[in-house]
């Protein structure tokens, strides 16, 4: 009786007569929806007839039986085993009611929408899922980032990486590394991905962590694709602070777009005087190749470049250096090109007889007397 009333069930496709017999009310529903589930749906070859029957078991909130329906449809052999809706609905389904035969489905099943599917997959937490689907279908990017923001494990997406061995992989990789500050590892998955692109967040981060020498590496990398100055100012400073100062100087000599006078700069403040010099060299900065001269005590080449810089305030410093160090013959040449000036001789003089050098400074105005300099009237 149940095997035929499931029939004409089928046949009928209203949804209404649907309606009545899934209700609740009905106490001999389980009976037709056992007919209907082994007898009527897989003898049927009307998809429409079919579609009815799922809606009518949706509608009627039966998500385990909905689950039975569907398996018989899709699972065994039958005109709608490829239909990607019944696909898509069957696993819907059991996301909400039977979690544990999600991952089986995905297996067994091909025709549903895997991103429509992954997506649902994550939504509700089932995130070794959505790895499946997205390995399945080969995007192995949203793959890698799942396990990344879902799985929440670097070390196996570092993994999946290495078995899928592409590039866009390792970029995700080298983000997420990036970002959990396993700068080495970060660096090493970008060089392995050839990608220079986040280059902003990895000099920031790689210089702020002392990994100079991952750095070079990695800009070495991104200069094979792009002329940025970031890149190139950062390696420059990345040989400085690491005392390679051969790479630096054959650096220099090469074609770069380096801000090298920004890199002398840093340099000299952070107390890396030999790199200060070599970039004020390669760009003919005489004033401050002078100052980092003085501070590396090589006063002779120091006065050289204050007169080829020929600027009072370098005049000055290179003085006052020499003048503590007590190489008056020194001090006297950079004296006499600022006793020309009535405010800066005051001071010079100052200088001589606040530490005593009383003779070194009468040695200096007469050589400027002698020069026939004018010293202001203030000598008088």
């Amino acid at each position: 009786m149940f095997k035929a009333q499931s029939r004409y069930l089928l046949e009928r496709a209203d949804r209404e007569l649907w309606s009545f017999v899934l209700s609740p009310n009905n106490i001999h529903r389980r009976s037709v929806i056992d007919q209907v589930i082994s007898t009527a749906v897989p003898e049927s070859t009307e998809p429409d007839k079919v579609s009815v029957a799922v809606a009518a078991f949706l509608g009627a909130d039966l998500p385990a039986e909905l689950i039975e329906l569907l398996e018989k449809i899709v699972l065994e052999p039958s005109p709608f085993s490829d239909n990607e809706s019944l696909q898509n609905l069957l696993i819907l389904t059991a996301t909400k009611a039977d979690k544990a035969r999600v991952m089986d489905y995905i297996h067994r099943l091909d025709a549903y929408n895997a991103p429509d599917v992954a997506q649902i997959c994550i939504d509700v937490g089932l995130f070794e899922e959505a790895f499946e689907v997205f390995k399945k279908i080969n995007d192995h990017k949203s793959a890698a980032n799942v396990l990344v923001e879902h799985v929440v494990s670097i070390d196996r997406a570092q993994e999946y990486a290495e078995r899928v061995e592409l590039p866009e992989v390792w970029s995700r990789v080298a983000k997420a590394q990036l970002d959990g500050l396993r700068v080495s590892n970060g660096i090493a998955s970008y060089i392995r991905a050839e990608d220079p692109s986040n280059y902003s967040e990895v000099i920031e981060i790689a210089t702020h962590a002392g990994k100079d020498e991952d750095l070079i590496k990695f800009l070495r990398m991104a200069r094979k694709t792009l002329r940025e100055p970031p890149i190139d100012t950062a390696l420059a400073f990345a040989y400085a602070r690491t005392d390679q100062l051969s790479e630096l100087e054959d650096f220099l000599r090469g074609t770069n777009v380096a801000d090298i006078e920004e890199s002398g700069d840093k340099a000299y403040a952070e107390g890396y005087h030999q790199a200060a010099k070599i970039f004020f060299t390669s760009i003919s900065n005489w004033a401050k190749l002078a100052t980092t001269l003085v501070h590396l005590e090589d006063y002779q080449a120091a006065v050289e470049c204050a007169r080829k810089a020929n600027n009072i305030k370098v005049w000055k410093q290179v003085n006052v250096a020499c003048v503590e160090k007590k190489e008056f013959r020194l001090a006297q040449i950079c004296g006499l090109n600022l006793i020309i000036d009535a405010e800066e001789l005051q001071s010079l003089v100052k200088q001589y007889e606040r530490n005593g050098y009383f003779d070194e400074l009468i040695a200096l105005l007469e050589q400027g007397l002698g020069l026939g300099t004018f010293l202001p009237l203030l000598l008088c």
